[in-house]
């Protein structure tokens, strides 16, 4: 199963970076980063009521939120 995951989450980066690249040439990077954060969201809100895991989540660090947050909290501001 995880190997299946690592397939699909590269193949995933790689058809985002791909289109984000052919899209940044047509619109503005702002616009087009954008609209990836908000369809990320769109889908991450969708993917949480199909598979309900907001009603008990795992908020301890052998679950996946809190590592889910740190992981995502990297991000450095310009």
């Amino acid at each position: 199963m995880s190997t299946f995951l690592a397939l699909l989450a590269a193949l995933t980066f790689g058809t985002i970076d791909y289109i984000g690249g052919h899209q940044s040439k047509k619109y503005k990077v702002v616009a087009v980063a954008g609209g990836a954060a908000i369809f990320g969201l769109i889908f991450g809100i969708s993917l949480l009521i199909l598979t309900r895991t907001w009603i008990s989540p795992t908020l301890n660090m052998n679950g996946y939120f809190i590592p889910g947050v740190l992981a995502g909290s990297d991000r450095k501001s310009t």
